[in-house]
């Protein structure tokens, strides 16, 4: 390989770029590098919401970020195609790179399309064995790569401050905070349960109650809320909307996460902190062919049902956070590699990919 290296990364959502974004900053000065975007469908178009990809990167602070053409994304040898999607449109890259936008029970990535990919980035521990448990690659296959997730560097580097995360959200700091961070599909708690317990939320003291909704879910196009007319309509001093793409601030803020299935609550388990399931039946059944519920699955934190038993495991959790911190600490260790060095072992991995010296 030459001195001289080309990067695409696929990024169809700003969720995407997050995934990826503290070690393309680290990359993106590299003379030696030339890279390039594309978003869904292969090309460097239109992605989810309405934005391309390069309009994701130039909203974080990359200018000059230009999209690759649908036939260079699909034919073009690339040196490496890094992606946090199991789509793959770029044929003919020498490395294909896989590196995962999350780790939840629905087990979506544990299926044969991931062989598409040469090299794993991979999350975890637990996500080395499942891989190998499922017979998908063998035990000590070269393509694994013990990397971690860099977006969540972010909880141990002193950079986040709750204090400012808070106000800039609308949310009063000296109130312990809520965070509901649900999955996206039809099936989640965000349509069985979030409605009420938003409404409800707003009527309790205590607490605040910041909600995360996931990138998909603001397209009203694709959900059966349109959240952008109804969120400001259900916001008020103790219920707020968080608008950033990147859900690690907000997760460093709360005192509590609530979720269904979500790939976030394994994320919190960096921070040892009380998490309360709500049970989604239909989303389980719709995974039913990938999920993982014999593993950690949601051993984490409390499981409940109606809103009455969630807004009173919130508050119990609130009271008693320490309750699980030992089985939050161990399944913490099992899934995330280099917690707080994932973005140095990102970069010692792209760059040996490449055959480039790291700077």
């Amino acid at each position: 390989m030459s001195d001289m290296a080309s990067l695409l990364f696929f990024c169809k959502a700003p969720m995407n770029a997050v995934m990826f974004e503290r070690p393309l900053r680290r990359l993106w000065t590299d003379p030696r590098l030339r890279i390039r975007f594309t978003g869904e469908g292969g090309s460097g178009g239109r992605a989810r919401g309405g934005a391309d990809a390069p309009g994701i990167l130039a909203a974080l602070g990359f200018a000059g970020a230009r999209a690759a053409g649908g036939l260079a994304t699909r034919w073009r040898v690339w040196d490496a195609y890094v992606s946090p999607d199991i789509w793959q449109p770029a044929r003919r890259a020498r490395r294909a790179v896989q590196i995962f936008h999350g780790v939840s029970f629905k087990g979506k990535m544990y299926t044969p399309g991931i062989r598409r990919f040469s090299d794993l980035f991979l999350v975890g521990e637990d996500m080395r064995r499942r891989f190998v448990a499922k017979g998908l690659f063998p035990e000590e296959w070269p393509g694994f790569h013990r990397i971690g997730m860099p977006k969540l560097d972010a909880f141990f580097d002193g950079s986040l401050d709750r204090e400012a995360i808070l106000r800039e959200a609308g949310a009063d700091p000296a109130r312990p905070v809520v965070l509901y961070a649900p999955t996206w599909r039809p099936e989640s708690s965000l349509y069985s349960h979030g409605v009420e317990f938003m409404r409800r939320a707003a009527a309790r003291d205590g607490w605040t109650l910041l909600i995360k909704l996931h990138d998909w879910a603001w397209n009203p196009a694709t959900n059966p809320i349109d959240w952008r007319r109804v969120a400001p309509e259900l916001e008020g001093p103790r219920v707020r909307f968080a608008r950033g793409a990147n859900v690690v601030p907000y997760l460093f803020a709360a005192d509590l996460l609530v979720s269904d299935a979500s790939s976030v609550a394994n994320e919190y388990l960096l921070l040892n902190r009380p998490i309360v399931w709500i049970d989604v039946p239909d989303l389980i059944r719709k995974y039913e062919k990938t999920i993982d519920l014999d593993g950690w699955g949601r051993k984490t934190g409390r499981i409940v049902g109606g809103v009455d038993e969630l807004l009173e495991a919130c508050d119990a959790a609130l009271a008693k956070p320490g309750e699980l911190s030992a089985t939050r600490r161990a399944a913490a260790a099992d899934i995330f590699y280099n917690p707080g060095r994932a973005t140095d072992a990102f970069i010692d991995g792209l760059y040996g990919l490449l055959e480039l010296a790291s700077r």
